[in-house]
């Protein structure tokens, strides 16, 4: 469930939201869901947004890395050792990692043989001479 971000939902609608070209491909190319949450109501977001203070008061405060990896190292190995370990209320006091190797991990499905590739989307006109925008192209004609 993201959030109602404005690049990813183009139309707003409880029922069924247009969601953005690009952003529905991309869910459609790995398989997932887009569901975003309903604008205009903050009860929805704590549900989306609830671990970022945990994440930036446990894992962000204080530490300092040198580098991309080695933050991405360090964040590795706080997800498994830290976090995934703590106990969390909303699972009935049951890790993270357990819950995941116990529930979700059968249900994840490998991702695709090939990497998502971003289409450009425009719209085309056609001009009194036949041309299509400003390149040599021309439109067929009927």
């Amino acid at each position: 469930m993201p959030d109602n971000l404005k690049t990813g939902v183009d139309k707003p609608d409880l029922y069924d939201p247009k969601i953005n070209k690009a952003y529905a491909e991309l869910a459609t190319h790995y398989g997932a869901l887009v569901d975003p949450a309903r604008a205009s109501k903050p009860k929805d977001k704590p549900r989306v947004e609830r671990p970022m203070p945990y994440v930036r008061d446990s894992f962000w405060r204080g530490r300092e890395f040198t580098s991309i990896e080695h933050m991405q190292t360090e964040a590795i190995t706080w997800a498994q050792q830290v976090a995934g370990r703590r106990q969390c209320r909303p699972l009935g006091g049951a890790a993270p990692m357990a819950v995941f190797g116990a529930v979700e991990a059968a249900a994840l499905l490998p991702l695709p043989p090939t990497p998502f590739t971003l289409a450009r989307w425009s719209t085309a006109t056609v001009g009194p001479d036949i041309k299509v925008g400003r390149t040599a192209r021309e439109a067929a004609s009927a």
